[in-house]
């Protein structure tokens, strides 16, 4: 007497085996990769000016760079200054600061490479004690409409954080 029919259990197993392949292969497409960068801002009141540097990951950027300005990047410790002047375009038009409403001149200094991020390195120089800083951060969003970017401001002992969003991305802070 037999309890069971081999051919049944073979086609089970076969249709067990093929439901987990779809299961699989339909779950590999709804995971997104995170996409974010994080800002810091340091206000340097002696010398009136603002010293920022954006983390962002390279695959993210050069994809960015790639799209935006058919711009190839190997190795961002070694960037030609035409490449420079391209990232500082980019930067100007994607990262806006005023202090005290009064917009500041962001100028690139430079980037490098450390594991898969960049570190972007700009400056601007302001005028009046900083009471007001009012920041828009688009870094990537063009490419990326789920990107966030958080921005962490220092002066002196105080640390505020913004966190901006495709949806929302200009927040003020109050000093």
């Amino acid at each position: 007497m037999q309890f069971y029919d081999k051919s049944k259990q073979l086609r089970f197993v076969c249709k067990g085996v093929i439901v987990l392949m779809l299961v699989l292969g339909f779950s590999s497409f709804t995971i997104h990769k995170y996409y974010s960068s994080i800002t810091k801002i340091q206000i340097d009141s002696n010398e009136k000016l603002l010293k920022m540097h954006t983390a962002i990951f390279a695959d993210d950027f050069e994809k960015v760079l790639s799209e935006r300005y058919q711009l190839e990047v190997n190795d961002f410790s070694k960037i030609s200054e035409e490449h420079k002047q391209i990232i500082a375009t980019y930067i100007s038009k994607k990262i806006k600061i005023q202090t005290n409403r009064a917009p500041l001149k962001i100028t690139f200094l430079g980037c490098e490479a450390e594991n898969q991020l960049v570190y972007l390195y700009y400056e601007a120089p302001y005028e009046e004690k900083v009471q007001r800083l009012d920041i828009e951060n688009t870094l990537l969003m063009d490419v990326f409409s789920n990107q966030h970017n958080t921005v962490d401001v220092t002066l002196d002992s105080t640390v505020k954080s913004v966190h901006l969003t495709y949806q929302n991305n200009k927040k003020t802070i109050f000093f």
